[in-house]
């Protein structure tokens, strides 16, 4: 669920954002090879006892900075816009996050109460006011469900491997631009969501669509369709 594109750049009254962006991947990167080495690191009678009982190894946790939050201080507290234009109430990402309105943020927390990282940023114009859509928050989507029904879903474009090799549990997808079904007992309830196989795009569930359409939210598109049964 990407944002339009906007017409315009933002950049700190420094101009060192991508100082802040190198900061967060490299942090996020930290964390992603400290939740790999904890995997791999388990003590060998637990892998002995699972593999010797018949069990599946213990999985290898590759995903543990999409489940992350980033500390506040880590994101620019003030950006400065191109040009004198409005923002809509979700706009395309500034490189360290998706920027949101207070409304979108209403929105999302009408069924994710507490569930998503918003941090404040102040939104300055070229020249220097604010907008009127303030407050925004950088956005970052941390709920990670298992949701996609393969099964239900034999189109789907892999990210590697053969259109013949078996669908294992690691199996990526892409998600943009395509049509695939869900599991809606996984959903229940949700908003917002990445789903373990394709963790660079965020899914809506239709209540939040229906929800944005009817408070009139603007910014946000459609790049995949999908149903819930």
């Amino acid at each position: 669920m990407p944002g339009k594109t906007p017409n315009r750049q933002l950049n700190t009254p420094e101009g060192n954002l991508d100082d802040f962006n190198k900061r967060i991947t490299e942090y996020l990167e930290k964390i992603r090879s400290s939740g790999i080495d904890a995997s791999m690191a388990l003590p060998p009678e637990v892998w002995q006892a699972t593999v010797g009982s018949g069990l599946p190894r213990p999985p290898i946790d590759f995903i543990a900075d999409v489940r992350a939050q980033v500390p506040e201080e880590m994101y620019p507290p003030v950006l400065v816009a191109s040009n004198n234009d409005s923002f809509t109430d979700f706009e395309g990402g500034s490189g360290v996050g998706f920027i949101v309105s207070q409304a979108f943020r209403d929105a999302v927390e009408s069924f994710d109460k507490g569930v998503h990282q918003f941090v404040p940023v102040e939104i300055r114009r070229k020249d220097g006011g604010l907008h009127d859509k303030r407050p925004f928050y950088y956005l970052r989507v941390t709920r990670l469900l298992n949701t996609v029904n393969v099964e239900a879903s034999p189109d789907l474009p892999r990210v590697s491997g053969k259109v013949t090799d078996p669908v294992t549990e690691t199996t990526s997808f892409h998600l943009t631009r395509a049509n695939f079904v869900v599991h809606a007992d996984r959903t229940a309830g949700t908003g917002l969501w990445r789903d373990i196989r394709s963790q660079n795009d965020i899914l809506a569930s239709q209540r939040l669509l229906d929800l944005l359409r009817e408070r009139n939210i603007t910014g946000w598109r459609i790049n995949s369709s999908f149903d819930e049964i």
